[in-house]
């Protein structure tokens, strides 16, 4: 089927820039609004964008078991020597478009994304019908987290080489990242129907069919995946864990998961997989074993250290359960559920404060606890998804954890620097901090990609006022009101820098303006309250005062 796939070819500006900017997500998701309340920043983040989540824990997108002998400092030199090469022959043949999608394999390797774009543009600069540069476009996309874009690129791919059958793998690789899983399951079997004894290809199967909860289907593909390849770790791995989650066949489950340990028996994971089902059983003593072996292989997994919290709360050593879920914490302030196993630790503690608190804390970090779940199943799946780093970084903000949400930027943001929402949100979690400067430098790298985003002028014009910047607050606020008139953030900021300056008439004006655009606008009667005050007319400041009070205690 041809796919209306838009040039890549085209030499035109705005195509070009669109060439290089694919990872753009889509406006409206997580975004963070300061608003100055008696000079302090108060905080109203907006939802969190979807996510792709594939419903079992262990249904990642499923790799071979083959790894490369080579170190990782032989891997980078070979590579380098490689991009030497390329570059050299293309220079004494500028024309071989076979030259560039080389070329662009490699630096993807290098997770060097924007110059593996322009390679592959160059070699349909040459040759259009090039089936190698569409699919690493696809590559490209999908690594930055932008798989409906992906999947046209390789879909523009097959239509030109119907016999690829790492195409169609990728296919529907991006596909399972959509959650669009009848169509991932036709793209593996497309690639099945070339190479059909591709156990990573059976394996990805049951990640679809577990996607639209056919579990037993799903076991089938897993089992087939382990027949095809006995050392396929992950494979035994995931067939463990679903048999025993989704099925209740925890029993039947120990075996597959045990090989898993065997075959890998430094992974962390399986250990912890093999505690988990243990934990199902009841057989404690195990669980705690198991969970032991996964700690001292990194006693940085949260998870582990909560599964062992866990299994010693079963033996009734609820002291030492205790300490081993508050290092879950330490770890990850954000896991719902060590937060309530240790409630319950505490409350057969005869702790009856702490549990309830914990179970308070419980209570408020579980509604995000989907949105934390998806994204770190996506970035276990692809390390490198900015969307899921982003999205992460939203609900730590929400959480009010402005550290970790600043560092999920940042890594959202080294993937792809383009990302407005992200370097706006940057900076409203660097306003949480008190790191001013740094808020201002992130508002002003999103608008330097969208110079009409008004919610990043506005808290440019915030992040000023509190710095004491006003001329540059007021220049950002008036920004917005060219933008969006009438925008009573915007007025109210202009109000401050009023007051700030002693021009209280003007303040009045301002916070006035503010209440014909939102009657509701608390804020604004603590305004006027202080620019009455200044023109010296007490007995108004005094009713403005009392109305934000009454108004205030009625939002509640």
């Amino acid at each position: 089927m041809q796919i209306n796939f838009w040039s890549l070819k085209s030499r035109s500006r705005t195509d070009r820039k669109r060439a290089n900017e694919f990872a753009d997500p889509l406006r409206g998701e997580g975004l963070i609004r300061i608003r100055l309340s008696k000079g302090v920043g108060r905080f109203a983040i907006g939802l969190i964008g979807g996510l792709v989540w594939l419903s079992v824990h262990s249904c990642v997108v499923g790799e071979q078991h083959e790894r490369p002998a080579k170190s990782p400092v032989q891997l980078r030199a070979e590579l380098q020597t490689l991009e030497t090469d390329y570059k050299e022959k293309i220079r004494k043949d500028p024309q071989d478009a076979g030259l560039y999608v080389q070329l662009g394999g490699v630096l993807l390797q290098q997770s060097r994304f924007d110059e593996a774009l322009k390679a592959y543009s160059a070699a349909l600069d040459i040759d259009s019908l090039r089936a190698g540069a569409f699919a690493g476009f696809g590559k490209v996309l999908f690594n930055r987290g932008n798989a409906a874009q992906a999947i046209l690129a390789y879909e523009r791919s097959l239509s030109l080489d119907r016999e690829n059958v790492e195409v169609y793998r990728q296919l529907g690789d991006a596909y399972l990242r959509m959650r669009r899983y009848i169509k991932a399951q036709e793209a593996y079997q497309a690639a099945l129907t070339i190479e059909p004894r591709h156990a990573r290809t059976h394996y990805n199967i049951g990640v679809a069919y577990s996607g639209w909860r056919s579990y037993k289907s799903a076991v089938a593909s897993f089992k087939k995946a382990t027949e095809l390849d006995g050392q396929y770790a992950l494979a035994f791995y995931t067939l463990g864990d679903l048999q025993c989650l989704k099925l209740g066949e925890c029993t039947e489950s120990v075996g597959a998961m045990q090989t898993a340990v065997d075959l890998q028996s430094d992974n962390e994971l399986f250990h912890t997989g093999l505690g988990r089902i243990y934990l199902r059983l009841n057989r404690y003593e195990e669980a705690a074993d198991a969970f032991r072996q996964a700690t001292e292989l990194d006693s940085s997994s949260a998870t582990a250290q909560n599964g062992m919290g866990q299994a010693l709360a079963g033996l009734r050593h609820y002291k030492q359960a205790e300490y081993h879920l508050q290092q879950a914490l330490s770890l990850n302030l954000a896991y719902p559920e060590a937060h309530y196993n240790l409630s319950a630790v505490y409350l057969k503690q005869g702790k009856i404060e702490e549990g309830q608190r914990q179970k308070k804390t419980f209570d408020r970090i579980n509604v995000y606890f989907d949105a934390i779940r998806k994204s770190r199943m996506q970035l276990a799946a692809n390390p490198n998804d900015p969307i899921a780093h982003y999205n992460m970084g939203t609900v730590y903000s929400k959480l009010g954890l402005p550290q970790k949400a600043a560092k999920a930027f940042k890594r959202s943001l080294a993937i792809n620097p383009k990302h407005v929402q992200a370097w706006h949100n940057l900076g409203s979690a660097y306003m949480r901090q008190d790191r001013r400067s740094e808020a201002v430098v992130a508002y002003r790298q999103a608008l330097a990609i969208d110079d009409t985003y008004e919610l990043a002028w506005s808290n440019l014009g915030n992040a000023y006022l509190l710095y004491g910047y006003f001329g540059q607050a007021k220049h950002a606020y008036k920004k917005v009101l060219e933008l969006h008139p009438g925008y009573p953030d915007a007025l109210h900021g202009l109000g401050s820098v009023a007051l700030q300056e002693g021009a209280h008439q003007e303040a009045l004006d301002h916070y006035r303006a503010v209440l014909q655009s939102d009657t509701t606008y608390v804020n604004a009667h603590y305004g006027m309250a202080m620019a009455y005050r200044g023109l010296g007319d007490s007995t108004r400041a005094a009713m403005e005062l009392q109305t934000f009070k009454t108004r205030q205690i009625a939002k509640r």
